[in-house]
């Protein structure tokens, strides 16, 4: 029996990539499909972004990456280690399926950087005779470059059929004559109750009242988190530190209340029904996927655009119809399975 493939940024040192490549290997297994993730890490990349953490002395990055691996190891079904894309075009010819995606996989930076060759191993060159699908594919950016689209071009034209995730790359492939279907992230296949089993029979850290789960250390959701600390009388920020992605899960989970700019911060929270403010990065074409999600389900007043800090008390006492949150999201997922459920 041949395998449903999927390739996706499952190598990255964050929590959203690991659990979205997790998530979708879960939906596919819980509808009888045989999956694997293949354990395809671009060398060049993984390398320079070690010697990026080392140049910066930034030591964190490799008891957080320590901690993810175990999570790697213990939960997702990889194949043999592959690290370039001539690997894959040799080592992949097994499947009926190849799925790219979620996450950016189709971000510029690492499709046409500009210091290197064109990696297309995410837009699936390797598949040969397998069907190609994209699943809430991103590109991380609200448009791309000309020469971007004459390079991907020949390669979306195989595809059987392309999702993504937020509106802006369902604009870009419909300026290059795509189309393509709007579906919710992987994570949100899944209910609460899939990601609390992952929790079973694990140690897991106190939550505290306020969680603070801040990406590229911006300022301004470090200076709402402070706000919102003092608010509710907690002494200092709790952060995710170095934990791995059970203990991330439960500090999602169990705190009062979340602090994030991060998009899979906040679709935890969702799922958690944790009280949340989501805040924006200044100049970031990555909100745009923040807003896709909060509007779909009704609560893009959760969100804190830079320097609008004025709704933070208004947020903090606020209350959440959750029921009818979860409408919405049940509603996001049952299209998404739908688009995902002949393969």
């Amino acid at each position: 029996m041949k395998k449903i493939a999927t390739i996706t940024f499952h190598w990255a040192t964050n929590y959203g990539a690991v659990l979205q490549a997790w998530a979708l290997q879960k939906h596919i297994e819980n509808n009888g499909g045989d999956t694997e993730i293949i354990d395809y890490v671009p060398g060049l990349v993984w390398r320079l972004s070690k010697l990026t953490a080392l140049k910066n002395r930034n030591l964190d990055f490799f008891k957080k990456e320590r901690a993810i691996k175990r999570f790697r190891r213990a939960e997702l079904k990889l194949s043999p280690r592959l690290s370039s894309n001539k690997a894959l075009h040799k080592k992949c010819k097994n499947y009926d399926t190849v799925i790219c995606g979620s996450d950016q996989v189709w971000n510029e930076s690492f499709t046409v950087p500009p210091k290197f060759d064109s990696n297309c191993s995410y837009f699936l060159d390797f598949a040969g005779e397998a069907r190609r699908i994209a699943y809430a594919a991103s590109f991380g950016s609200t448009k791309i470059p000309e020469n971007m689209k004459v390079i991907i071009r020949p390669h979306l034209e195989k595809f059987q059929k392309m999702s993504v995730r937020e509106n802006t790359g369902k604009e870009i492939l419909a300026d290059m004559g795509f189309s393509a279907t709007l579906v919710s992230d992987p994570t949100l296949l899944l209910e609460a109750k899939d990601y609390e089993g992952l929790l079973e029979g694990k140690t897991l850290p106190e939550a505290p009242r306020v969680f603070s789960y801040v990406l590229h250390g911006d300022k301004n959701t470090l200076d709402i988190s402070r706000t919102v600390c003092e608010k509710v009388g907690q002494e200092g920020l709790v952060r995710e530190g170095n934990c791995g992605i059970y203990e991330w899960l439960a500090l999602e989970r169990n705190s009062d209340f979340l602090v994030t700019n991060s998009f899979h911060g906040t679709v935890f929270a969702l799922l958690f029904h944790t009280p949340f403010i989501t805040a924006t990065i200044k100049g970031s074409g990555m909100n745009d996927r923040i807003f896709t999600l909060l509007q779909a389900v009704g609560l893009e007043d959760r969100i804190i655009e830079s320097g609008k800090n004025d709704k933070i008390d208004k947020l903090i006492s606020a209350p959440i119809d959750w029921d009818a949150v979860d409408e919405r999201i049940a509603e996001l997922r049952r299209r998404s399975q739908e688009f995902l459920s002949d393969i």
